[in-house]
């Protein structure tokens, strides 16, 4: 292929092999909205830690037999 047109701009061919190698739309917005999902996903982890970690202290309390004194 020696040149190609786009918007009523002509492309060279270097200019058309990188635009061949641009991944799909489909592919772009799900790699944009893997990343704006990671930061929420983390903090959810994040809030949700203290609050289980509490949880199974007190599970393994309540699971203690008590000792005789």
């Amino acid at each position: 292929m020696q040149f190609g047109y786009l918007d009523n701009k002509r492309l060279e061919p270097a200019a058309i092999l990188a635009l061949a190698d641009l991944p799909s739309l489909d592919v772009l917005r799900a790699t944009l909205l893997g990343l704006l999902n990671a930061p929420a996903t983390k903090l959810v982890v994040l809030i949700n830690t203290p609050a289980s970690q509490l949880a199974r202290v007190v599970k393994a309390k309540a699971e203690k037999p008590e000792k005789a004194a």
